[in-house]
């Protein structure tokens, strides 16, 4: 059962993702849920399962978008990398501290996409602060407040 809840949580977030972006096509300015998928799992079963978790949804994504093959992927496997190694060296139970971990791998997620695309050749209109720091503080609150009910949720 445990082997089966990850992939279910990301065809899950897949599927939330696209129905959420056509509903309302700006939300992808605010949510990434493949990403906050991966920070949870970072934050619950270390920085290996983030790494590669990271580097797998990040080639999925890739591919569905249609962008550099390897950006994603390797953006990704920073935010699940920096989620697990946080959880080993601090005592992230909080929702304040959990809501630092969501914002900083956003954060560097965007930053590391955005710089290796550039570093590859892709000119594209960078995003503005604004756009960027939206998204951050919304995927940070709704992952803080995703991550306090699953918290909940399971047994101790």
């Amino acid at each position: 059962m445990r082997y089966v809840r990850g992939p279910a949580a990301l065809v899950a977030a897949f599927a939330a993702q696209l129905s959420l972006s056509a509903a309302w096509p700006a939300s992808v300015t605010f949510f990434d849920l493949p990403l906050l998928v991966v920070i949870y799992y970072g934050l619950n079963r270390g920085p290996t399962v983030g790494l590669s978790l990271g580097g797998a949804v990040g080639l999925i994504q890739d591919g569905l978008v249609g962008s550099l093959l390897g950006a994603g992927a390797l953006s990704l496997s920073l935010a699940g990398y920096v989620a697990g190694t946080a959880v080993t060296r601090f005592v992230l139970n909080g929702p304040l501290a959990q809501f630092l971990v969501v914002a900083v791998a956003t954060l560097a997620a965007r930053l590391l996409e955005i710089s290796t695309l550039a570093v590859m050749g892709r000119h594209l209109a960078s995003p503005s602060l604004t756009t960027l720091m939206a998204g951050v503080a919304g995927n940070a609150f709704l992952g803080t407040a995703l991550f306090t009910m699953l918290q909940q949720k399971r047994p101790t």
